[in-house]
């Protein structure tokens, strides 16, 4: 006995084979993803973290501190002492000794009166002998000391050798300044300037340029005796724009 029509039509239809179709595409890229998961992974190499894994510790002991001592503060120069100015011999007045002339050592002779007199008139008969002369004092020259002696009292003066003009001070030439230096300064027995001071000046502003230009003079010494001394001298600078 055949079954009907529509139970046919129902074992006949498309639909069950579509659903084992999309079944099967659906189990297949499940399983691709798997295997590129899989493969993912072993690329990454990630571990499950070990709470019981033994790591190794380096302890490291700690190095000593080094203090290192303060340092010491640097010291104040010390402003160099001004040398003494060196002594100046002036001329010297010599007194020539009064001339001695002999003692007179012969005594006049005594003329005793043999008659009698009172006491009272003794010093009457007998005259008191003269009074001894006063001795005389003779000075001696006073012979000078060796050191800086005056440009009068020298034989032959120094003769400049170099003699360069100061400079004129350019604060002086800028305000239309005109003045003088008086300086005083010892030439040495090699003929170089040992020492210079400013005696007197119209302005301050010409004292540098009057002192540094007396520096590079050169002189012949001085002599004295036939030696070779250090002199003091005296010069006026003059500071002028005319020039």
């Amino acid at each position: 006995m055949m079954p009907p029509a529509h139970t046919l039509r129902r074992a006949t239809s498309p639909r069950p084979i579509r659903t084992a179709v999309l079944a099967i595409l659906m189990a297949l890229c499940v399983n691709a993803l798997l295997v590129t998961l899989v493969h993912h992974l072993k690329a990454t190499n990630v571990e499950k973290p070990d709470k019981y894994r033994i790591r190794k510790v380096n302890f490291e002991r700690p190095q000593p501190r080094v203090i290192q001592p303060p340092k010491p503060k640097p010291k104040k120069k010390k402003k160099p002492k001004k040398k003494p100015k060196p002594k100046v011999i002036r001329k010297q007045t010599v007194t020539k000794p009064p001339p001695v002339h002999p003692l007179n050592m012969q005594t006049p002779p005594l003329k005793i009166d043999m008659r009698l007199r009172s006491l009272d008139n003794l010093h009457a008969i007998i005259p008191p002998p003269p009074p001894e002369p006063e001795p005389e004092v003779i000075e001696e020259p006073v012979e000078e000391e060796p050191g800086i002696y005056d440009v009068a009292v020298v034989d032959k003066a120094p003769k400049p050798i170099l003699r360069n003009p100061p400079v004129y001070p350019s604060s002086a030439k800028r305000l239309g300044l005109e003045g003088w230096v008086d300086i005083e300064f010892v030439v040495d027995e090699l003929g170089a300037i040992a020492t210079v001071d400013v005696v007197d000046s119209s302005s301050r502003r010409f004292h540098d340029s009057a002192i540094s230009a007396v520096y590079g003079w050169r002189f012949e010494p001085a002599v004295k005796d036939q030696h070779v001394v250090a002199v003091l001298c005296r010069q006026k600078l003059k500071f002028s724009l005319r020039n």
